[in-house]
């Protein structure tokens, strides 16, 4: 049963051992020792409780939520910045004429009047305060955090539709590595906590993720791949045609010899049964007079 990180929590004991405290939905705390709590740890510093990238990275994932943020009230704002301030050659008789004549511009061009033309009275001229987006840079920043939380968890920008860096002649290779190095350790860390806390000791079983299928690569490739398996005999022909999602066919088990591709089990027979050396043929003329006719 699959419990939320944030209801579960390590407990220390003085004798060097630890527990956890696990959390119901209902409030009701749980003691329950190690053995009964599968923990896949990530990344560790002290081999117990694994990091959390969120927590490593908070200041890059508020960047990237506050610019978001800001993107959806500059939009909702007609793309037009907030800020301003008014000229007033004149003077205000008090600070309370102020705030009113503050609060009437604001409710006439706030709300339901947003977007009205703005009428200003004895001389008044309105200034725009504000950095524009482009000065800001606000689409490179949206581009940097994309690839940098990408980079946190190790995922290549393009698996996120980040296509900026990605070609025709890299594509590919990209996604090999998203399997070689992001994959591949997270699945090793499954296998080795599985078979040393799932399995008992003397269980003949290997725990294995199979990413054949992320390896495939195009149809020119796998024909190379089971080409090259085929005739140097370390792939039959029905384990490529499974690979394929091909039923097996009667006969197809057995490996090829490199040399003259013959089964295996009928490659001995057909040596004992071979044909013998014939020596080429010697040239033999007629007699000639006065001799006799040999023939070997």
């Amino acid at each position: 049963m699959p419990v939320h990180p944030d209801r579960i929590r390590m407990e220390l004991m003085p004798s060097g051992d630890y527990r956890y405290r696990v959390t119901d939905r209902l409030g009701v705390e749980a003691i329950l020792p190690r053995g009964e709590i599968w923990h896949l740890r990530g990344p560790s510093s002290d081999g117990l409780m694994g990091m959390r990238p969120i927590d490593l990275a908070r200041e890059s994932l508020c960047m990237a939520l506050a610019a978001q943020d800001y993107g959806a009230r500059f939009f909702a704002n007609d793309a037009k910045p907030t800020g301003g301030w008014i000229e007033f050659p004149g003077s205000f008789k008090d600070s309370e004429a102020k705030k009113v004549f503050r609060e009437s511009y604001q409710a006439a061009q706030s709300g339901a009047n947003r977007g009205k033309v703005l009428v200003l009275e004895n001389g008044m001229k309105f200034h725009e305060v504000g950095v524009t987006n482009r000065d800001a840079q606000f689409l490179e920043l949206r581009k940097f955090q994309v690839t940098d939380i990408a980079r946190l968890f190790r995922v290549p920008p393009h698996m996120i539709a980040d296509l900026d860096r990605a070609t025709f002649s890299n594509i590919e290779q990209q996604s090999l590595e998203f399997v070689m190095h992001t994959m591949t350790p997270w699945a090793e860390r499954w296998e080795a906590s599985i078979e040393s806390e799932l399995l008992l000791d003397g269980d003949e079983l290997e725990v294995e993720f199979d990413f054949a299928n992320l390896m495939r690569g195009d149809a020119a490739s796998r024909s190379s791949y089971y080409q090259s398996g085929i005739q140097n005999g370390w792939l039959t022909r029905n384990e490529a045609r499974i690979a394929e999602n091909l039923n097996p066919l009667d006969g197809l088990d057995e490996p090829l010899r490199p040399l003259n591709m013959v089964e295996e089990g009928s490659a001995e027979e057909l040596e004992g049964d071979g044909v013998q050396e014939q020596r080429p043929a010697q040239d033999v003329t007629g007699p000639q007079d006065g001799e006799v006719a040999q023939t070997e």
